[in-house]
């Protein structure tokens, strides 16, 4: 059972590793949206859109802090995908395409509806971008506490790393990637 984190907006705080459980009412906020929506008496491109506006959305302040499990952004989709076809109804009707099919770009066939998991990675990057490349109070402290003498190419999880610098550290390997140290003369 998880650590009771406190909440500070909204988001759960917790000196040890956050839990499915500590992420539960996200899912439940996310549903309690769906109840007010009569998504039965929109078009399917109204449902789009407000899949896109709100229901992408409502997680993006969760994500930009912490890498969500994949069981919770699981469970997100499912509720986006039951209101995109269900429309907010109880009657099941088929899903004809795939939900990741749906989520490509528009250009690429799909409908633009954001895809959580790639949109939490992307928003965790760039922590790291920010870290590498400006400069400010944060990033001394980050740099002293965690990296020391360390690089960010370098940098390993250590047993007392806070749970957001663990979840960084997950994700190091995608802003990482296609990336290379060169060295110059002098």
């Amino acid at each position: 059972m998880g650590t009771f984190p406190i909440k500070y907006p909204g988001v759960p705080i917790s000196p040890s590793r956050l839990h499915v459980i500590d992420w539960l009412p996200l899912v439940e906020k996310n549903n309690k949206r769906l109840d007010i929506w009569k998504g039965g008496l929109m078009s399917i491109a109204g449902r789009v859109v407000l899949i896109d506006a709100s229901l992408s959305n409502t997680t993006t302040y969760h994500m930009s802090i912490y890498l969500l499990p994949k069981t919770i952004t699981e469970k997100l989709d499912k509720t986006r995908r039951t209101f995109f076809w269900q429309g907010g109804g109880t009657k099941k009707k088929y899903h004809l395409i795939r939900w990741t099919n749906i989520c490509k770009h528009k250009k690429k066939g799909g409908l633009g509806i954001r895809n959580l998991r790639k949109m939490n990675i992307s928003l965790m990057t760039k922590w790291w971008w920010k870290l590498d490349n400006e400069t400010g109070l944060w990033q001394e402290i980050v740099r002293f506490k965690y990296l020391k003498n360390d690089s960010i190419h370098t940098v390993r999880h250590r047993r007392n790393d806070s749970a957001i610098w663990f979840d960084l550290l997950k994700i190091k390997d995608v802003y990482l990637q296609e990336r290379k140290i060169v060295v110059r003369n002098g």
